[in-house]
């Protein structure tokens, strides 16, 4: 949680308005004592830490970067 990357996706996500935003977040290896489906096969790529924007039951491409998950959210705005 104290990631610098993570920090960044976090601002990210939170940097706009979306009223209707649903946020959840799970470490690497955390078990949480029960299955979540929002997270069930959400993993971090390449060793990164991972967003994913979905709306619906469709999920754009997983992101790794604070711009392009700042792309993907500006047509939710």
């Amino acid at each position: 949680r104290d990631d610098p990357a993570t920090c960044d996706l976090l601002r990210a996500a939170l940097g706009q308005y979306l009223p209707n935003r649903t946020l959840a977040g799970i470490s690497p290896g955390e078990t949480i004592g029960y299955t979540l489906p929002l997270l069930a096969n959400r993993t971090e790529q390449r060793g990164k830490p991972t967003a994913y924007v979905c709306e619906g039951h469709t999920c754009n491409q997983p992101v790794d970067n604070p711009e392009s998950l700042t792309e993907q959210l500006k047509p939710l705005v």
